[in-house]
């Protein structure tokens, strides 16, 4: 284990933050917080008082590692509290008719019957009892509407509401998804019950995201203008169902809202164009780190989206000061950064998901590569290792969310995910050359000819079934995909028959498991 934490201490960080807000977020108690409070304290104390004093090396690793355990776990429970207090600011032991007003902040399709959501910022709650404004947003289903309420419009309302409990233990266990979406509360009104008292208060991003959708639906065919403003911005409100499902079925979803890997698009385009016009060092890496971001904030800062900007900027950074650049510690210090902004994130299928997937490439993506080079040459076995990492990985908790698991998902990554990515970049770029010359609009065609490509192969491949499993089959897939992984991977000097043995072990019993 030292080989692998010796020179990565924010790694091991990671780690131990990451299951100390595992108790924090699914054991919620006093006792626990306070016990870790006092070990963690009494642990810095020493971990740091025999690091500093002591001469021996094995007696310093063990104790820096120590001092770091227990850092994390105060930094852990700090971002939980502090996360609560902030969240617990708007919270009111109320259910009942408010009058509410706010702003339009996201408008969602119609659905069953006339029913439509929407998330509104700036909201204001008003009853005979108490009168705020809250921090946080507040989601509400408007019934019976057939009004176009449009993001900017201010309404005013008589909604019944009840506001988000932080920890609700539910059929499936406790969830934060309130929390995670930035809303405080929830609940209904009648159409007849709402007034707009205003519109056009529109944000940057909200004027970006118009003019793009403008450009989408002028250019492209409806289920398309839909497609690219998901591949975009990730607003999948107007995306077509039978794409969704398709795509879904084929395990290729990720590519219909933006992800770590769009990041990765945008981020070559930004390299080529400072190629092109000779943009080198330290420049280069804030230039591209400044629109990174700017682009996160278009993107509402999702999971996965500042995942990717953190370790993009890393890598950046690494290139401009002439340093080797290290994934897993890049990874790592995105999940702390994420999980101290929101810990409750931690519980999300996003989250999972993402991370996962990342490091999964990080752990088995250069064995597989070595494995695959004995039958084809190297960019291709590169490509068919990472998808086949990135699917290995996120199996588990596809199962464990989803229930199923596609049989054809190897398949259409490794033929969509190339196709994508050029058709992501001729969008942004042809999109981004609109905003300046309008008249080249009718230039963002090509991305619906390209994609064309990966709609119709995904509804092709979306005929063959996918394999039903049970949630408890995906825990036990990803919790012995994990440290398989990590002992199979280049980061343990563990001798190759052993890693075979203990991979072939594990393949058999996931197999009994899946079975099952």
């Amino acid at each position: 284990m030292k080989k692998l934490t010796n020179k990565r201490p924010i790694v091991v960080f990671a780690i131990f933050m990451i299951a100390v807000l595992f108790m924090l977020l699914y054991c919620n108690s006093v006792e626990l917080r306070i016990c870790i409070l006092t070990i963690g304290t009494i642990l810095l104390v020493i971990g740091l008082s025999i690091f500093f004093r002591s001469t021996n090396a094995n007696l310093k690793f063990v104790f820096s590692r120590v001092a770091i355990f227990a850092i994390a776990s105060l930094v852990a429970l700090g971002s939980v509290f502090v996360s609560e207090k902030i969240y617990y600011q708007d919270y009111e032991d109320y259910s009942g008719y408010v009058v509410l007003s706010g702003r339009v902040a996201s408008a969602g399709d119609y659905y069953d019957g006339g029913k439509r959501k929407l998330l509104l910022d700036n909201v204001h709650v008003e009853t005979d009892d108490f009168s705020k404004d809250l921090k946080h947003n507040a989601e509400i289903v408007v019934v019976d509407s057939d009004d176009l309420f449009v993001v900017g419009d201010e309404i005013v309302a008589t909604a019944k509401i009840s506001f988000s409990v932080l920890y609700y233990e539910g059929e499936y266990g406790i969830s934060f998804s309130h929390k995670v979406k930035n809303v405080s509360c929830s609940g209904y009104v009648m159409a007849e019950n709402i007034s707009v008292v205003g519109s056009g208060n529109l944000k940057v991003s909200d004027i970006v995201k118009n003019r793009v959708e403008d450009i989408a639906t002028y250019a492209l065919d409806k289920e398309y203008a839909g497609l690219a403003l998901g591949m975009l911005f990730g607003d999948d409100s107007s995306m077509n169902v039978v794409m969704r499902e398709d795509f879904s079925a084929t395990g290729i979803a990720h590519l219909l809202a933006v992800s770590g890997l769009h990041v990765g698009f945008l981020l070559t385009i930004l390299m080529l164009l400072c190629k092109l016009f000779r943009i080198k060092g330290f420049f280069r890496f804030l230039i591209i780190s400044i629109l990174l971001i700017g682009y996160a904030y278009l993107c509402g800062f999702s999971v996965s989206v500042v995942r990717a900007t953190i370790m993009c900027i890393c890598s950046l950074y690494a290139a401009a000061r002439g340093k080797r650049y290290d994934l897993l510690n890049s990874l790592s210090l995105s999940a702390i950064i994420v999980l101290i902004l929101n810990p409750f994130s931690l519980s999300t299928v996003g989250f999972r998901l993402s991370y996962l997937a990342v490091l999964s490439i990080a752990l088995i993506s250069k064995p597989l590569t070595r494995i695959f080079q004995k039958f084809c040459k190297e960019k291709l076995s590169n490509t068919i290792a990472t998808i086949l990492a990135a699917q290995i990985g996120t199996t588990g908790i596809m199962i464990a969310y989803f229930n199923n698991v596609s049989l054809v998902a190897i398949l259409a990554n490794f033929v969509c995910i190339p196709v994508a990515s050029f058709a992501y970049m001729l969008l942004f770029a042809t999109t981004a050359l609109s905003f300046v010359m309008p008249f080249l609009s009718v230039s963002v065609y090509l991305f619906q000819f390209v994609m064309q490509v990966v709609v119709k192969f995904a509804h092709l491949l979306a005929r063959v079934d996918v394999l039903m499993l049970a949630s408890w089959q995906g825990t036990v897939v990803t919790s012995l995909t994990i440290p398989t992984m990590s002992i199979a991977s280049d980061y343990l000097f563990v001798k190759n028959k052993y890693k075979y043995a203990l991979v072939g072990a594990v393949a058999i019993i996931l197999l009994i498991v899946c079975l099952i």
